[in-house]
């Protein structure tokens, strides 16, 4: 399995004990992960039409 960056650096965060800054990070992670999906979307919708 692979990790994103900001997923690797959440692990570190939480090993060394800083849990609210790696559930924080991985919060942020996850919306801008769903937002660029979305984007992708609307995008794949655009192009789709004649």
């Amino acid at each position: 399995m692979q990790y994103a960056t900001a997923e690797v650096t959440a692990m570190l965060l939480d090993s060394l004990g800083l849990k609210n800054h790696s559930e924080h990070l991985l919060q942020y992670y996850q919306a801008f992960n769903q937002a660029c999906l979305t984007s992708r979307k609307r995008g794949n919708e655009h192009s789709a039409q004649p």
